[in-house]
């Protein structure tokens, strides 16, 4: 019986990765090709590199990040919207976010794990709305005053506590952005992956509780990125 699950998994995660690589077609054909080099070994990659074991993943090869246009996308995007937000609540008696920025200052002297819990409480109480409902797409990634204003699905609030807890100044280097398999859905899923004193926490949006990574087993791994790089998994 045992076996049974598990050839059953592996079949599940087989197929959830073989249609990621062809919606990454183009990254992928390109490091088929030769003609993507391979990022280097750097002080980013050994931050994290306890997270290589992550739901049973392997990393296969990081790419730039680059190559994903939707995280370039939302990075830039972030980028913009944060200068404006700030400056809409420099000029205002009151701003829509003034909020989410209060929050963040409040946390500011708190230690790390307050910090990562206070932000996925925070962050959770978002509405749940999905990407074709929401924007008319099959799918979206959402800025954090996105999310705030309009509601969001998984990955837009694994990208909210991930620009939160920069804000808050924990480095790129610990966190990933994971995107996964729930093997108990059958369908795609995105969390938050930090770095928290060495242990790695999951912060999700389908629980109010922060999981440790190891004690996760309805996940198997497909891709993760942050600032600096993107992995490619498989079991």
């Amino acid at each position: 019986m045992q076996g049974a699950f598990a050839r059953g998994r592996v079949r599940r995660e087989t197929a959830a990765f073989a249609a990621v690589q062809k919606w990454l077609g183009r990254g992928l054909a390109l490091l088929a090709l030769g003609l993507v080099p391979l990022a280097p070994a750097s002080a980013e990659t050994l931050e994290v590199s306890v997270a290589n074991s992550l739901f049973g993943g392997h990393p296969l090869v990081s790419l730039r990040p680059e190559l994903l246009p939707k995280w370039a996308d939302v990075l830039e995007r972030y980028s913009v919207e944060q200068r404006r937000a700030a400056e809409d609540c420099r000029v205002a008696a009151q701003c829509d976010v003034q909020l989410w920025f209060d929050i963040l200052a409040g946390l500011r002297s708190k230690e790390l794990r307050e910090q990562v819990e206070a932000v996925n409480r925070y962050v959770n109480e978002a509405p749940y709305v999905p990407d074709d409902v929401n924007y008319r797409r099959l799918d979206y990634w959402a800025t954090p005053w996105e999310l705030f204003r309009r509601g969001g699905d998984c990955e837009d609030y694994a990208l909210a506590k991930f620009f939160a807890l920069r804000a808050l100044g924990l480095s790129g280097g610990k966190m990933r952005l994971m995107i996964v398999q729930d093997l108990e859905l059958g369908r795609p899923h995105a969390v938050l992956a930090v770095n928290v004193d060495g242990e790695i926490l999951v912060l999700d949006n389908q629980t109010a509780a922060i999981i440790p990574a190891r004690d996760l087993n309805r996940y198997a791994s497909i891709y993760s990125v942050n600032e600096h790089y993107w992995w490619l998994h498989a079991s």
